[in-house]
């Protein structure tokens, strides 16, 4: 395996660990195969497919299968095609009915600081669920059912201890937020968002510093990122993170 594959994988693998999962979820996990599925949830939060490497000649089936439950439950499912699925999913997908959301970039970093991190923006590793969730809903303007849901699952992933929060401060004001998901041998960087207010003063980059720190400090040797192509991917390579692949979202909703 070449070191792009290494990192490929090492992306992929953090990517798909980071599903939103609830104790209702049913978790199919094979080597050619992940999907979660929620009975309880209609959101494509708790309704996702982030693995496929089946035969090209079975994706018909599957996606119709896939489109159909979720046409019955009335749910919506986002889709992500990563760099390791089957050739031609995505168009497999269009075809299918799923409509192209988003690109990302998987990135991938060694854990060396950054320069040019401001002096005023402090920031902390934090355990309070409660007032990281409010901080990244002011970042991220979300509506109320998807802040409930995103504050409990901020609240069972620092209780089960594989996430740890940061939050960023300037003038004593909290600002910004940033996450790190531990997987096997890299630290997944999640969940920056800045208060409106307080962009372009260099808070998401000393979000990023300090959990560089962090993995540095814990013996982590590199940090992967999957950032949205037209906002934080761009910044994420200013910071010396090399892209390796794309990810590809698509979502099928009634």
């Amino acid at each position: 395996m070449t070191e792009l594959d290494s990192d490929v994988s090492r992306v992929v693998a953090a990517y798909i660990s980071s599903v939103w999962l609830r104790p209702e979820t049913v978790v199919t996990d094979t080597p050619d195969w992940f999907e979660i599925r929620n009975p309880a949830s209609r959101m494509s939060l708790h309704n996702a497919v982030r693995r496929c490497r089946l035969p090209a000649d079975e994706l018909v089936v599957r996606i119709a299968e896939v489109r159909e439950h979720h046409t019955l439950r009335r749910s919506a499912v986002n889709w992500t095609v990563n760099p390791l699925d089957t050739p031609g999913l995505g168009e497999a997908l269009l075809l299918g009915g799923f409509r192209k959301s988003h690109t990302m970039w998987g990135m991938v970093r060694g854990t060396s600081p950054l320069d040019e991190v401001p002096e005023d923006v402090v920031v902390e590793r934090i355990d309070d669920a409660e007032l990281y969730a409010s901080v990244a809903q002011k970042g991220w303007q979300m509506d109320q059912g998807f802040f409930t849901e995103f504050l409990l699952d901020v609240r069972t992933r620092i209780a089960r201890g594989d996430l740890v929060a940061f939050l960023a401060r300037v003038g004593g004001e909290p600002v910004g937020t940033g996450k790190i998901l531990y997987t096997a041998d890299t630290g997944y960087l999640m969940g920056g968002a800045v208060v409106p207010g307080f962009r372009g003063r260099g808070v998401y980059r000393a979000l990023v510093d300090a959990r560089l720190t962090e993995l540095r400090r814990l013996g982590v040797g590199s940090a992967t990122v999957v950032a949205l192509d037209r906002t934080s991917g761009p910044t994420c390579v200013r910071m010396g993170f090399r892209r390796v692949g794309d990810f590809e979202m698509y979502r099928w909703s009634v």
